[in-house]
């Protein structure tokens, strides 16, 4: 077997109103962030509005991609 590392770090947060601390997590790490998505349909959603206010609503900047294939 060759010589390898992995590394699992996961955080989940379950129940109700959790995408409250979404903001958390992404300051960890700056307050930038960029959503790729793969077209219209994710933004008609209503936890795509609630993602978008929650990042914004703590000054987080918001990036798009879209049109993202898999």
């Amino acid at each position: 077997m060759n010589d390898f590392i992995f590394q699992n770090t996961t955080k989940v947060y379950f129940g109700q109103n959790q995408l409250k601390h979404l903001h958390e997590e992404v300051l960890r790490f700056g307050d930038k962030i960029l959503i790729a998505h793969g077209g219209e349909f994710i933004k008609n959603s209503s936890l795509y509005s609630r993602v978008i206010n929650e990042l914004q609503s703590h000054h987080i900047t918001v990036y798009e991609l879209g049109g993202s294939r898999a």
